[in-house]
């Protein structure tokens, strides 16, 4: 491989890679498609030259010697530093806020539930604020544009304005400013340093850590080792994302290193590691999976409150170019097939309808599981050693053996592929629009690497859009999926 290589073609995230069986103990002679992990890399470390020696972070007193180091991600065009943060923050060990521009303030209950946007006042100390995030279960209140000081003298009551929706009084217990010890402010700071001789760093998407997780390395799916730099010997290293939930405006996305999960933890609250990124050079073509627009601000409030410090990619987490999807239902791709599960009898009907994703050139079915398993309702273990073998595997089998579709060749894919269609930001884990039972949890292909009884799943996002490893043997439903790219594509 070019060392130059620049990744021209969309897909090349989405390899089909080694078919190798993820559960050891459960080998077996199909030729199903499963994948360990299908996704190949191609880094360059820089350590010479702009690259080599310190530059000095300081946030709130505390100050971090970051190292000049980058890595250059020769499949994607990004540049990473090599580290993390690791000396400043509240613990100083390089965890950070997401948002600590803000000020808190915890109060004694008093009056009715409290509202983000609603303005508060404290006439004796003359100080105001709009709450920005607020949390009526513990009586808490999370404020912007604060001028003034409040006060928790005993007496010195809080009132929200009038109609807001906190009608009455509470007096605060407790009252902190914002110190800025948080990962925005932690960027702007590599911006302004110009860190390695760069002035445009940013906080990192989701999708973004994912390109770098090595879910085939060791026990964890820590980014190469010998490319980018461990933080502490520990594998529950967390990295916040640049990404907030659109329903849920006190939360945002972070990735644990310990295997490569997505989860979510409260903005002002949950404390994590901020990894910052630039490019890619976008005189070239890039991959599907990295925003390649222009960076814009991002509202981390609410009632038009920006900070020009805080950058995302792109509106949500689907990418973001016209007619993403074509759904496919004529011809071969009319109608429906029933797939037969030969050990139990049981019967799926999945519609032929196919939803082409114009980005990645990924072919997914339209339909899932959604009557086969212990309960009819869809939901299967990845691989049954029972001998009942209603698994997904075997219906996967099954699916290319009946050609669902006019397609022989589907497979289960794997977390990245997967990831590719999960909407992070949205009430449901693929579009509704085209995917049928859109929120539900799938089986990818891809194992936990320290534990190759557990594989991963997209989750739900009734609860949490994103990624989670469980045991093989737990019922989850299946979305098949066909194409993708090896190197001899390239």
């Amino acid at each position: 491989m070019s060392e130059n290589f620049r990744g021209n073609h969309r897909g090349w995230l989405l390899k089909t890679g080694a078919d190798k069986p993820w559960c050891h103990q459960f080998l077996i002679a199909l030729e199903d498609g499963h994948y360990e992990m299908g996704i190949s890399r191609a880094y360059r470390l820089l350590t010479e030259g702009q690259y080599s020696g310190t530059t000095s972070i300081a946030i709130n007193g505390k100050t971090e010697s970051k190292s000049n180091n980058c890595v250059l991600d020769l499949r994607t065009g990004l540049m990473w530093s090599r580290y993390l943060s690791n000396t400043v923050g509240p613990s100083s060990n390089g965890s950070l806020y997401w948002d600590n521009h803000i000020d808190h303030l915890v109060h004694d209950g008093g009056g009715d539930p409290w509202v983000v946007n609603e303005v508060v006042t404290q006439a004796t100390s003359n100080a105001t604020g709009v709450i920005r995030y607020v949390d009526n279960g513990d009586n808490e209140f999370w404020l912007e544009n604060v001028e003034g000081t409040f006060d928790t003298v005993s007496g010195y009551a809080i009132t929200g304005s009038e109609g807001g929706g906190g009608s009455g009084t509470c007096l605060p217990t407790s009252y902190t400013t914002g110190n800025k010890e948080d990962i925005h402010y932690y960027a702007n700071k590599c911006r302004d340093e110009e860190l390695a001789g760069y002035n445009d760093w940013r906080v990192c998407s989701p999708h973004e850590i994912l390109t770098i997780m090595n879910y085939a390395y060791g026990g964890t799916a820590d980014p190469d080792p010998n490319y980018f730099g461990a933080i502490t010997p520990s594998t529950n290293d967390t990295i916040w994302s640049s990404w907030g939930r659109a329903h849920q405006i006190m939360v945002a996305h972070y990735v644990g290193l310990d295997f490569g999960r997505h989860t979510t933890g409260n903005k002002p609250e949950a404390t994590h590691h901020c990894w910052v990124v630039r490019g890619p050079d976008l005189s070239e073509p890039r991959p599907c999976l990295v925003k390649n627009m222009v960076p814009e601000a991002y509202a981390v409030g609410l009632g038009g409150t920006m900070f020009a410090d805080c950058y995302h990619y792109g509106k949500d987490n689907n990418i973001w170019v016209p007619a993403r999807y074509t759904i496919m239902n004529t011809g071969d791709q009319a109608g429906t097939t029933e797939i037969t599960m030969p050990f139990t009898g049981n019967v799926e009907t999945m519609s032929n309808a196919i939803v082409k994703d114009n980005v990645t050139g990924l072919e997914w079915t339209q339909d899932c599981t959604q009557s086969i398993g212990a309960l009819s309702d869809g939901e299967v273990p990845y691989l049954d050693s029972s001998g009942i073998r209603e698994d997904g595997l075997l219906f996967c089998q099954m699916a290319r053996e009946e050609a669902l579709g006019g397609r022989s060749d589907w497979r289960i894919p794997n977390i990245m592929e997967f990831m590719s269609i999960v909407r992070l930001k949205s009430s449901s884990c693929v579009d509704g629009t085209y995917f049928n039972n859109a929120s539900l949890e799938f089986w990818g292909c891809t194992p936990k690497t320290n534990d190759r009884t557990l594989g991963y799943r997209s989750v739900d996002s009734t609860s949490l859009a994103g990624t989670g490893a469980v045991r093989a043997t737990t019922a989850n439903a299946i979305r098949l999926v066909r194409g993708g790219y090896t190197d001899a594509d390239l």
